[in-house]
């Protein structure tokens, strides 16, 4: 998804700023997501690109588009992490296969 080329820059920022482990590193990123997904979905402000996001996933979620906010930003905030950690190439100490 082009839209999330801005979110995956800033996660390679982050990146630089953290730890290494891949574990560790999304749990900082999810945790880090959530409150600013949390201020999108109450208030419609924060970065551009996550707010978009945000808002195109939010009726895959929730069909009946009643939103309480603390409840969906944790798990709004995994899938992101998910698919950002997934365009990072390649994450340090990642195993990879040669020849497979």
């Amino acid at each position: 998804m082009n839209a999330e080329r801005s979110l995956v820059e800033w996660v390679k920022r982050f990146q630089g700023n953290g730890p290494s482990d891949p574990q560790h590193l999304r749990e900082k990123l999810e945790a880090t997501l959530v409150p600013m997904i949390r201020c999108a979905l109450k208030t419609g402000l924060g970065q551009p690109t996550l707010v978009r996001w945000v808002r195109d996933q939010l009726p895959l979620m929730n069909p009946d588009q009643q939103t309480d906010p603390a409840r969906v930003a944790g798990p709004l905030a995994c899938r992101l992490a998910e698919r950002l950690m997934a365009r990072l190439d390649p994450l340090p100490q990642r195993e990879t296969v040669r020849g497979r």
